[in-house]
């Protein structure tokens, strides 16, 4: 008789170290889950061992606490008829009434439920996915009403008030995942916003700025006196400043809502890089920096988006020289290393401090070195460069030392898309 009851416990035991190993995966998989489709394939795939089901739904309450949401669905009917985005209002709903009282609820014939609740538009739904019970069970973080899953099955009389209490080991921790995320949700929808206003804002000031920077020119080029030009000059200088803000906010608006598209054709790096120290003079010449090229004898031709690339190296020399005291130097070199070249700005200015590091490439992100001149940064411009970089297979790296001065570093392979346009998501 003993030997017998210690069997039995001995199987409880057993039973229950097998159960509290699996809410520990289970735990681990919806805690480490941001995204709502992440959460339900980890539910739908983990919960097994604690409830039979053949279907899972979440649904969140939405609009103030108005309206239900549906957010997702598993299951493995052939076809689903509730599906994501299904709206319902809450008041006067059995769901209310479940939120109200918090117990979760059993239908273990849904074809009866509905022939008593021919209202009942969802119930029809998952009815005519081959559903025939069903166990609801609320959600709520902080007390506060999250949203619903929803378990079903396909023959009826499938649960009872045990499989909620084993629900009911992982009910809190599901809750918290389903409230993040919510509000993970939340805050990607308000990103898309502000990318979406910003890219609006600029592409609108671009063009009457391009229009008034065009007349100044022909005001320019006119002859007459020249006493108002060098006036023309100051203000056609400063709407040039204005329009090179305005390109990068809508580069970067552009590129955060649907990444960056390439148009990838043969380069010769060394003309390139040539033309680019060229260009830069220009910058240099106002704070006397020398700009110094240095290259080998030979360098590879690449494939790449030069417009792009331009825009990338642009970037690093403008800023080298922003922040370089007058009467440095500013080097650009180029190396060919093991299937890549590596291509360098290197300045003589006033380094980055320890603690900015991870500033470097975060959009609007701003160090505590200040610009030598008082020139202007919004912080778009590493950010752009980097993400340059990452859509041609490539790395930016810095090195820097207060005091000493800062390079930065851009690695692109030598093996790269062969051309046409290629749309590359390097969102963040």
């Amino acid at each position: 008789m003993k030997t017998r009851s210690r069997l039995i416990s001995d199987a409880g035991m057993r039973k229950q170290a097998r159960e509290t190993a699996s809410l520990a995966r289970i735990a681990e998989a919806i805690s480490s889950s941001l995204r709502f489709e992440d959460i339900l394939g980890h539910v739908y795939e983990s919960f097994r061992t604690l409830l039979p089901y053949e279907r899972i739904g979440l649904a969140l309450v939405t609009d103030a606490g108005r309206v239900v949401r549906s957010i997702g669905a598993r299951s493995s009917a052939r076809k689903l008829h509730l599906l994501p985005g299904y709206r319902a209002p809450l008041k006067g709903s059995s769901l209310a009434k479940i939120l109200k009282t918090g117990k979760p609820r059993i239908i273990n014939d849904l074809e009866e439920y509905l022939l008593a609740h021919p209202q009942s538009d969802s119930t029809r739904r998952i009815v005519a996915e081959g559903m025939r019970s069903s166990l609801t069970y609320p959600l709520s973080s902080q007390g506060k009403a999250v949203g619903f899953i929803f378990f079903s099955s396909k023959k009826p009389g499938t649960y009872s008030q045990e499989h909620i209490g084993s629900f009911r080991r992982v009910a809190t921790l599901l809750s918290l995942s389903v409230e993040k995320g919510r509000l993970y949700e939340d805050l990607a929808a308000a990103d898309e916003m502000k990318n979406r206003i910003m890219g609006i804002a600029a592409h609108d000031l671009r063009n009457p700025l391009t229009v008034v920077i065009g007349y100044l020119t022909l005001i320019q080029d006119a002859p007459g006196n020249d006493a108002y030009k060098s006036d023309v000059n100051i203000i056609q200088r400063k709407c040039k400043q204005m329009l090179s803000i305005i390109d990068s906010l809508l580069d970067s608006s552009i590129i955060e809502s649907r990444g960056l598209e390439l148009s990838p054709q043969r380069l010769d790096l060394r003309e390139f890089l040539q033309q680019i120290c060229v260009d830069s003079q220009i910058l240099a010449e106002p704070k006397q920096i020398r700009l110094e090229l240095e290259l080998p004898s030979k360098l590879p031709v690449l494939m790449a988006d030069r417009f792009r690339l331009l825009q990338t190296f642009d970037n690093l020399i403008s800023n080298a020289i922003k922040y370089s005291m007058p009467k440095t130097t500013v080097t650009l070199s180029a190396r060919v290393i093991s299937g890549a070249v590596a291509i360098t700005v290197a300045d003589q200015g006033q380094g980055i401090a320890p603690e900015d590091f991870s500033l470097l490439f975060k959009d609007f992100g701003r160090t505590s070195a200040k610009p030598t001149a008082g020139e202007r940064s919004i912080g778009l411009g590493l950010s752009i460069a980097q993400r340059v970089v990452k859509a041609h297979g490539g790395t930016i790296k810095v090195k820097s030392e207060q005091g000493e001065g800062t390079a930065f570093t851009v690695c692109l392979p030598l093996q790269a898309p062969s051309g046409g346009r290629v749309l590359f998501d390097v969102r963040r």
